[in-house]
């Protein structure tokens, strides 16, 4: 809360140098006119010279914070360490359930059929599906009862202008390609993540297989590394039930069907207090819920959450 003070502080001082130094500049400027200072003298000239230096540095500044983000109005200091803090607390599903990354591509072309079902002439051919994966195996997660698929999620860490061109409605999901994706091998921060699958199969669409599915998914996200301080994310709504887990999830519409390629609702989200605290209570079991609500207000008396 702090940093972000400091910040806030830092943009209004800004803000009020740029005005005093424009106004101050148009002020001299109106004088020298009424006075008659003309023609203007060498002192008058650098003085002017120097205010209008001042403002043209003030606005790189301002500029400077705007490009890079500095505002982080999320309300937490680091939304990456709070999600990774809050995902980490939460208890380990029963024995019977068990979950992993994508480990072949044979088991990649099973869950792939799932979606085929599901999605028909929508889903993504199998070649581009795999060519995701092998660049990033780590984004399709599949959780099992036993031996039976339960469901699976997957997430692509993406470039910035494949989010920008997914979030204006200018690329479809099956036009997303290898160098659309951050690879594994990277060494660069991930801000940027697509989420193409969020499935329960159907005879576990009554079962806590939802809600460990998304948190033992997000949970091996957070604890991978590599992410961004700030993170974005975006996601399509494929179908009703789809889309209610991504309401339910905190994501928000910011474009209808009709205005994306693929004439899909688009969602994004952004993790912020509200959003993350919501979506812990939603993953969590009712013993869980309140032990966690306890932690967390323990965490703020003693100062452990920003904001």
């Amino acid at each position: 809360m702090a940093e972000n003070s400091a910040k806030f502080w830092k943009f209004i001082l800004g803000v009020f140098g740029v005005v005093a130094a424009v106004s101050s500049f148009l002020t001299w400027m109106v004088q020298s006119v009424e006075y008659k200072h003309w023609p203007i003298n060498k002192d008058a000239i650098i003085y002017g010279l120097v205010l209008l230096s001042c403002a043209i540095m003030l606005v790189a500044f301002l500029w400077g914070l705007r490009k890079h983000h500095t505002f982080n109005t999320t309300g937490y200091v680091n939304a990456t360490h709070q999600l990774s803090v809050c995902f980490n607390e939460i208890a380990v599903p029963p024995a019977e359930w068990s979950y992993h990354a994508i480990a072949n591509e044979n088991e990649l072309k099973e869950i792939w059929k799932v979606s085929q079902t599901l999605y028909g002439e929508d889903n993504v051919p199998f070649e581009i599906v795999v060519s995701w994966w092998k660049c990033y195996p780590n984004g399709i997660f599949v959780l099992y009862k036993y031996d039976v698929i339960a469901g699976y999620f997957s997430m692509w860490p993406i470039k910035k202008t494949t989010y920008d061109d997914i979030v204006h409605g200018r690329k479809k999901e099956r036009e997303l390609k290898l160098q659309s994706i951050m690879g594994k091998k990277s060494a660069d921060k991930r801000p940027y993540w697509y989420v193409t699958n969020v499935v329960i199969c159907k005879q576990f669409r009554k079962t806590i297989a939802i809600k460990i599915l998304m948190r033992e998914a997000l949970r091996n996200w957070v604890n991978e590394g590599n992410l961004a301080k700030d993170l974005y994310l975006c996601a399509f709504a494929y179908s009703n039930e789809g889309e209610e887990i991504i309401k339910r999830s905190g994501f928000t519409l910011i474009k209808p069907a009709e205005d994306t390629a693929d004439r899909k609702p688009l969602y994004t989200l952004s993790p912020s207090r509200a959003n993350i605290d919501a979506l812990i209570s939603r993953l969590q079991n009712e013993e869980e819920r309140t032990q966690s609500a306890l932690g967390i207000r323990w965490n703020r008396l003693t100062g452990n959450l920003r904001g």
